[in-house]
């Protein structure tokens, strides 16, 4: 009998969930891009608190956005300041292993970390393999 309890818990824990349903448009909530070697690689955006900011005497806003396929991640990032406005597009694709992601923008810039995903939010914490950045972003589904 305590082998067909094993088995069963055995069965039921090599059953977790490594697919992960992201599909769909979400708002980014923050993103924090640190500890680069190129200090201009350093980002950080929290649309939480507010969405706009003073720097250097002009409100500069933000706007994010972020679509989920299946394996890929299009984000799309618009920056309004004094009467401007410059959208930067970028796309990635995304894998799955249990709790770790490898999040790719290209053939070899990636980032290897973990995701939680609760209710509407997921969250990605992970380090750049090639600049040794790390990111850490929330979104929040629409």
């Amino acid at each position: 009998m305590k082998y067909l309890v094993f088995i069963l818990m055995l069965a039921f824990l090599s059953c977790g969930d490594d697919e992960i349903d992201l599909s769909g448009k979400w708002d980014l909530a923050y993103l924090d891009i640190a500890s680069c070697m190129n200090i201009n690689d350093n980002v950080f955006i929290n649309l939480m608190m507010r969405d706009c900011a003073r720097i250097n005497g002009m409100d500069v806003c933000y706007e994010a956005e972020v679509d989920f396929t299946s394996s890929e991640i299009t984000t799309i990032i618009t920056t309004k300041a004094g009467g401007a406005s410059r959208t930067d597009t970028r796309n990635f694709t995304y894998t799955v292993d249990g709790e770790d992601m490898t999040i790719c923008e290209g053939s070899n810039d990636c980032w290897i970390g973990s995701w939680i995903l609760e209710g509407d939010t997921f969250s990605f914490a992970g380090v750049g393999v090639q600049d040794g950045c790390s990111i850490l972003f929330e979104t929040v589904r629409r």
